[in-house]
């Protein structure tokens, strides 16, 4: 429960005593009292808003769901160095295949989902990082296989 004065949030004010400066109520009933004391058109904003809070209050519920997609991140991304090790040994020479890539991007992309979930800065830089430098790297594969089959 929130208390909302004329001059914001301030938890110092009680609402009691000056009740026409203050408003109680939940963050749908704060949304629309700051932006009509900003001006803005509250028709726009309400909406995306409260449906914006929607989606970031679903986010933050443990389910079982987000330990099923962090162990399927994890399981696509560790799934590269299987695909590597196993194209090595069918070549007997160490190779890299595109795959490799692709399995990184992916497990990248869905570790990234699930940091954001957890909201926990070291891995959410961590999973941006990695799936920053294997898009990087997947590029650069790609561009050394097109100047290979160049005449």
């Amino acid at each position: 429960m929130f208390v909302v004065c004329e001059t914001g949030t301030n938890p110092n004010l009680n609402p009691l005593a000056e009740p026409d400066r203050c408003h109680r109520g939940g963050i749908g009933q704060i949304i629309p009292l700051a932006a009509h004391a900003r001006g803005w058109n509250t028709g726009r904003v309400i909406i995306p808003a409260i449906f914006l809070a929607t989606i970031l209050d679903q986010l933050r519920h443990d389910h079982w769901g987000w330990t099923a997609l962090g162990f399927a991140a994890q399981g696509l991304f560790s799934m590269r160095f299987l695909i590597q090790w196993l194209a090595s040994e069918k070549q007997k020479k160490f190779v890299m295949p595109i795959q490799f890539w692709h399995f990184s991007i992916i497990g990248g992309s869905l570790n990234l989902v699930y940091s954001l979930h957890l909201w926990k800065a070291p891995l959410i830089f961590g999973a941006i990082a990695s799936l920053f430098t294997s898009t990087r790297s997947f590029m650069l594969h790609r561009r050394g296989i097109a100047a290979e089959k160049k005449p």
